[in-house]
């Protein structure tokens, strides 16, 4: 993740508080982008999304549950990711 934000021209900063947990600040500057107004259909949306794999990180059991209801509806292949790090084809995060 370092590695990343310093070829972005980012800062990347952590602060730990045993018994709290951990917070990871990740500051990028990046310039904005030209906006372009585009109308989008909810089936639009949903043909984009089809067959879309999706690494789901969450902690909380309710929103793993929401999202990834939301997103197996709109036709995407859910895999959600368990503990510090989790390992797929591409590598561990």
């Amino acid at each position: 993740m370092k590695s990343l934000v310093d070829i972005m021209g980012g800062t990347i900063s952590v602060k730990s508080e045993l018994g709290k947990g951990t917070e990871f600040i990740v500051d990028l500057y990046v310039p904005l982008a030209e906006a372009e107004v585009e109308e989008h259909s909810e089936e639009n949306i949903t043909e984009n999304l089809m067959d879309a794999r999706i690494l789901l990180v969450e902690d909380n059991e309710i929103n793993i549950y929401v999202a990834q209801l939301i997103l197996e509806k709109a036709g995407c292949v859910v895999e959600i990711a368990n503990g510090t790090y989790h390992c797929h084809d591409s590598g561990c995060f």
